[in-house]
């Protein structure tokens, strides 16, 4: 069955867009001072995705520059009330792009969340290193089962960027993984789908119905997004429906 993916892919690139623009207007160093940042200007519905960017961009300079994360958890203290998750999820990229074990940084933070650091950490994977990710399927070698679960979660998420909405082909993806890790990878695609909206009513009850058994994952990824939107004040109409419909189910 064909649908419309034409809005999925706008929004998509209004992401990239935001994500790039973060990325150049802050040079990766500690001294932030001469370069502020007006996340006001970014539209509601993707706005979070500047602190996600910004977060990236403290810490690459912290771990760079300094080999911790001070400056990164002044950012985090100063913006965690409304966009934790989204600065968590920075943090995971930064340690991801710089081959980082998140273990020999984490240990220095109390408090943070690690769950979210390792869902950031596997969406970077899965976007930039598909080769070993998505292809050969490597697993993430980590003590913690909870903090696994969570990268595949990120892992999820990027498939349905990478599939640009098409959802047969990101879910040919996830059942090509071996049937343990399915139901985090489904979670990180419900997840996905209700952040980036665009699908109509009719899309969204088809993939809860080609879910099948995972449908309740869907249901979790949809609802964490709309716990974080509230938690921002950036709600989405999208999202609620997202939850909505795939609840019913």
């Amino acid at each position: 069955m064909l649908f419309d993916t034409a809005v999925i892919q706008e929004r998509m690139a209004t992401i990239a867009h935001i994500f790039r623009e973060v990325q150049e207007s802050l040079p990766v160093t500690v001294d932030w001072a001469h370069s502020p940042l007006d996340f006001q200007k970014y539209p509601e519905l993707f706005r979070s995705i500047a602190y996600e960017s910004a977060s990236m961009q403290c810490a690459l300079a912290d771990i760079k520059q300094q080999h911790n994360l001070l400056h990164w958890l002044r950012f985090l203290d100063l913006h965690k009330a409304a966009h934790a998750t989204q600065i968590y999820i920075g943090l995971g990229w930064a340690l991801a792009q710089e081959h980082w074990p998140p273990e020999e940084f984490l240990v220095l933070c109390d408090g943070v969340d690690v769950a979210k650091v390792a869902d950031g950490y596997g969406y970077y994977e899965g976007m930039f290193r598909r080769r070993k990710s998505i292809l050969q399927q490597h697993q993430w070698s980590y003590a913690n089962e909870v903090i696994i679960k969570h990268y595949d979660a990120g892992l999820g998420r990027s498939m349905w960027y990478a599939a640009q909405g098409n959802f047969d082909s990101a879910q040919q993806t996830i059942a090509s993984f071996a049937i343990n890790r399915q139901p985090d990878l489904w979670q990180g695609l419900g997840t996905a789908i209700s952040y980036v909206g665009g699908c109509s009513a009719d899309y969204l009850k088809h993939i809860l119905h080609v879910a099948g058994p995972y449908g309740s994952t869907l249901v979790q990824g949809a609802r964490s997004v709309v716990q974080s939107r509230k938690q921002s004040g950036l709600l989405s109409t999208d999202a609620n429906l997202t939850l909505e419909i795939w609840s019913q189910g």
